[in-house]
């Protein structure tokens, strides 16, 4: 299977479990190899708060990749220790802008 490369870009990252830890926003690229060495994932805008700068996951870390998704090993998100459901951000999103707070303490 082929992807282009403006599809890779915004493309939703989750975990195995299926936690929603953001979209790709840049890649790395090995020349001599002319391979993906790694993908630089933006947090969705609660948790960039939180983390601050892009999660970086080495291409061994990738389970699968299709037009939909990518989907990685739980512990590239077991470092951070704070996930949310790709839902879960978007009602917080939606509260935040409405100006009620809710916690943003989801530990697995």
């Amino acid at each position: 299977m082929l992807i282009k490369g403006k599809k890779l870009l915004n493309l939703s990252v989750y975990t195995q479990s299926g936690y929603f830890l953001g979209e790709v926003d840049d890649v790395e690229v090995e020349i001599d190899g002319q391979m993906i060495i790694n993908y630089h994932v933006s947090s969705a805008r609660l948790l960039k708060n939180i983390w601050g700068k892009s999660l970086i996951i080495h291409r061994s870390q990738i389970l699968s990749i299709d037009s939909e998704k990518i989907v990685v090993e739980d512990n590239v998100a077991d470092k951070k220790k704070l996930f949310a459901k790709k839902e879960e951000i978007k009602k917080r999103e939606a509260e935040a802008s409405q100006g009620v707070v809710t916690s943003t303490n989801n530990k697995r």
